[in-house]
């Protein structure tokens, strides 16, 4: 399970997870992200959403995107817990950053692309297409949204009305 824990916050998570919940974390790797299992569950916290390698789009990312992204607040409840979360859009932009990434450099799983289609598919009424499209077009990931969104539709399921571009 990947989640994101603002920087500003990050050594105190650390001590909380070593501390308090007697957690193993090799923090020593790498500075961007720590990684520990509990109950047979890999945990990675993050203190960056996601990369880019090119310089344009790494800036566009942090001087756009995550701005944005602060400015709207999201939460859902998960066992009557307020959980904060990305709110739809741009939940349905970070999801597919990241597994592009993931595909690009490491492989993905099937699970990577059913997480993709789930938040399409349970959030599409509440996505801003023109922000998304607007986003995805500023980093260059625009065709390739909607050519690896056609896996979601044509092999998994997806409704294509669910599906916010035309394929």
């Amino acid at each position: 399970i990947d989640f994101y824990c603002y920087q500003e916050d990050w050594d105190k998570a650390i001590r909380y997870f070593k501390e308090k919940e007697g957690l193993e974390i090799d923090d020593t790797k790498t500075d961007k992200d720590v990684s520990f299992e509990r109950n047979n569950i890999i945990y990675v916290m993050h203190n960056q959403l996601t990369t880019f390698n090119y310089p344009k789009h790494a800036r566009y990312w942090k001087k756009v995107v995550m701005p944005e992204i602060l400015a709207h607040p999201y939460t859902v409840k998960v066992n009557g817990y307020d959980v904060p979360t990305l709110a739809p859009t741009y939940n349905a932009l970070f999801v597919f950053a990241h597994i592009f990434r993931h595909l690009i450099l490491d492989g993905i799983a099937l699970r990577q692309y059913c997480d993709w289609a789930r938040v399409l598919d349970v959030q599409h009424d509440e996505i801003d297409v023109a922000v998304l499209e607007r986003h995805l077009c500023w980093l260059g990931l625009r065709k390739a949204y909607c050519g690896l969104g056609a896996m979601l539709t044509e092999k998994l399921g997806l409704k294509p009305g669910k599906f916010p571009f035309t394929i």
